[in-house]
């Protein structure tokens, strides 16, 4: 494990002053606070960091100072370099925003706009020139931010209304109402409720994106802050929903699916559940039963 000592060697404080003097340079000049990865590459070269492990390891160190921020993973952005992650958290705020100029901006209603207008907001601030406006819109949509839904419709899920008082028993009429409307006689329940402490708006959000994403052919029958009605016509009904007494420290996911075999989308629900939430969870249960006379989702 590296030390104080790493963080603050020459090369990288070298690295640090030069991406600093990048940072004014274009600020000075209104322009984004992007550089090439190769600019980088080539300045921590000039102070003789040039294995690949050793730059990653600069760039590392650099994220940690709040440097700079390079996201690998997201496409259009692989080959570029942040250079000011307080640029990048604003230019996040003009989205997730109560601002009634921004609102507006976005034709924003109750967190629901248009993948164009969201868009164009990130154009104002990155030039089409720079070619890297729609990296940066997949990078809200990594971080849970923005999901693009059918038609260029898209869904801010942090604007998105409120339900987590909602009773159970709303969610679970209409439920059973829809399946036995759509879907095909032998059809069978899947439902589960997980416990978990304390749970960050942003880790909700960015589990209902990566949720409405396991049906990516279904229709969002209805969507709020932390939850999700979802309907694939003939084939699978899925909600999801989250709930807190009022003062308790423990949050509860419900979810349903309605289907001919719902057990295997079940399982892929618990799996993302398990990679966005885990070690987070205090407790949880699953059952699996088959329909009765009304149906009982959970």
């Amino acid at each position: 494990m590296s030390g104080p000592s790493d963080w603050l060697s020459q090369a990288n404080l070298e690295v640090r002053e030069e991406v600093r003097r990048r940072r004014e340079d274009l600020v000075s000049t209104g322009k984004p606070p992007l550089i090439p990865l190769g600019e980088l590459e080539e300045v921590a070269k000039r102070v003789s960091i040039a294995a690949p492990q050793d730059l990653r390891r600069c760039m590392d160190r650099l994220t940690d100072m709040g440097e700079l921020r390079h996201f690998s993973d997201v496409p259009g952005l692989e080959d570029v370099v942040v250079i000011d992650p307080r640029w990048l958290a604003d230019l996040m705020a003009k989205i997730v925003t109560t601002n009634e100029d921004r609102v507006r901006e976005l034709g924003l209603n109750q967190g629901r706009t248009s993948m164009e207008a969201l868009k164009k907001v990130v154009e104002s601030e990155c030039l089409p020139s720079t070619d890297k406006a729609p990296g940066l819109v997949r990078l809200m949509q990594h971080c849970g931010l923005v999901y693009a839904a059918a038609g260029g419709a898209a869904f801010v899920p942090p604007m998105l209304p409120d339900r987590m008082k909602q009773p159970l028993a709303t969610l679970r009429g209409t439920l059973v109402e829809m399946s036995s409307e759509s879907l095909p006689e032998h059809r069978r329940w899947w439902s589960a409720q997980y416990q978990y402490g304390r749970l960050p708006d942003n880790r909700l959000s960015r589990l209902l994106c990566r949720l409405l994403l396991l049906m990516p052919d279904a229709e969002v029958l209805d969507v709020w802050r932390f939850g999700a009605l979802l309907r694939r016509p003939q084939r699978a009904v899925l909600a999801l929903t989250c709930s807190r007494p009022e003062m308790a420290a423990v949050y509860t996911l419900h979810v349903a699916v309605c289907s001919p075999a719902p057990e295997l989308l079940g399982a892929r629900v618990s799996a993302v559940l398990g990679e966005e939430l885990g070690g987070m969870e205090v407790g949880g249960e699953r059952e699996l039963e088959r329909e009765g006379a009304r149906g009982r989702p959970y």
